[in-house]
């Protein structure tokens, strides 16, 4: 089976991990896979997807999102225009804004290719008429990025997939399949990890945010995300900590406090559990100026 790269569409080479293709008539083709996600927007004809675990019909406003290392095809395509999205959620840099409190972008772009399933498929789902022609907008603005290269051009183009993400997020939150509603749960409870790290989050406290038993919830939370609930939480932590080691002259301690740990030998142990380094190692492997900044409380 072919894998896909991100490098393969890019006429740079791929050193910056989001790209828009748009292929105006979508052929049928092979099953393959992609080192990426893929978001798909059909925006004219109509065709068939098949992934491992769904066979949708597209027409006009569908959205398909294809995790990293999911495997599909278009079966069938008839004078379809498609608007191809691919990006690395991992090194894409995204402002640390409200996007992650969003449930439907955590549901549509942060869940593992394990967790899906025949009863849980990838996100589809169709767009109305009006959100189309603002989605459309915004999908013909990044083309033209694309397309005509200008000074800007990565800045443009990740304020335009940053509304994009938003606007689709936003609709699929209130997608009412109940095969999208589990990832949706998920979604909320990542939401809330993400808004509240800060706090002493109790696992009934995110069990609260979806209505399942505690082992169904951890057993799909962990198949969502490849670990734990409090080990998610912690990498959220150590993440606002290094951009706090590196973007302020907070003592190490302190940072330590202001992403929610109590314990100053914890976070020092859990820091190097996840970068290889003490918050002191990795502070000191940066050498560009830093100012301080007033963390949220």
């Amino acid at each position: 089976m072919i894998t896909k790269k991100i490098d393969q569409y890019q006429p740079d080479g791929g050193n910056f991990p989001l790209w828009l293709r748009y292929e105006p008539k979508q052929a049928a083709g092979h099953v393959h896979r992609h080192e990426f996600v893929e978001l798909a927007i059909i925006t004219s004809g109509n065709g068939e997807h098949r992934t491992k675990y769904s066979l949708n019909k597209l027409l006009r406003g569908s959205v398909i999102a294809i995790p990293e290392g999911g495997e599909h095809v278009y079966s069938e395509a008839h004078n379809m225009s498609v608007f191809n999205i691919i990006f690395d959620p991992k090194t894409l840099p995204i402002p640390l804004l409200d996007l992650y409190t969003m449930p439907g972008y955590n549901a549509l772009f942060m869940l593992k290719e394990s967790f899906f399933s025949n009863d849980h498929p990838y996100p589809f789902f169709n767009l109305k008429d009006e959100e189309i022609k603002r989605v459309e907008l915004l999908l013909n603005l990044m083309h033209e990025e694309c397309t005509t290269p200008k000074s800007g051009q990565r800045f443009t183009l990740m304020g335009l997939f940053m509304a994009l993400l938003s606007y689709l997020s936003r609709a699929y939150s209130e997608e009412r399949n109940i095969a999208h509603m589990l990832p949706l749960d998920i979604g909320k409870v990542i939401s809330y990890l993400s808004l509240h790290y800060r706090e002493n989050i109790e696992s009934e406290k995110l069990i609260r945010q979806c209505n399942m038993s505690r082992s169904t919830f951890l057993r799909n939370f962990q198949r969502s995300t490849g670990c734990s609930p409090i080990q998610y939480l912690l990498k959220i932590r150590i993440s606002h900590a290094c951009r706090l080691l590196l973007n302020s002259d907070y003592q190490i301690a302190e940072i330590g406090f202001t992403v929610g740990f109590q314990d100053q030998n914890y976070f020092s142990r859990c820091f190097k559990n996840q970068t290889g380094m003490t918050p002191r190692e990795f502070r000191l492997s940066y050498e560009k100026p830093r100012k301080r900044i007033t963390p949220r409380l």
